[in-house]
């Protein structure tokens, strides 16, 4: 009997030293980055659009938007990642590009030249 209950001990001993030994793998240690900003979309008639709009690239000759944000203080970020729904807020997003983050830049921008327009 003290045979078993001696191999009991060292079991439950030897589980919990195991269970503490453990990381904890589940919990997340990165912050996440602050939220961008978007720049204000500038008037019609404006010289210089800023903010969100839609545009046409004589280049390419395609239709495309423009997107302009503000950039974000942390040091350790290296990118912006883009992601656009198909359908609405409310279907999956993909990811479409990833935008480098650039040193002392006041602010960046994106031009998506595939966009899907639905009515």
């Amino acid at each position: 009997m003290k045979t078993k209950f001696f191999y009991f001990i060292l079991f439950a001993l030897t589980q919990f030293l195991f269970f503490m030994a453990c990381e904890d793998s589940t919990g997340n240690n990165n912050t996440p980055p602050g939220k961008v900003i978007l720049v204000q979309k500038s008037a019609e008639d404006a010289l210089v659009e800023t903010g969100i709009d839609a545009q046409y690239d004589l280049n390419t000759k395609r239709d495309g938007i423009f997107l302009q944000w503000y950039s974000v203080e942390e040091e350790n970020l290296a990118a912006y990642d883009i992601y656009r729904s198909s359908v609405d807020s409310s279907s999956a997003f993909k990811r479409i590009a990833a935008i480098p983050k650039i040193s002392n830049n006041i602010d960046t921008f994106y031009v998506d030249n595939s966009p899907e327009v639905y009515p």
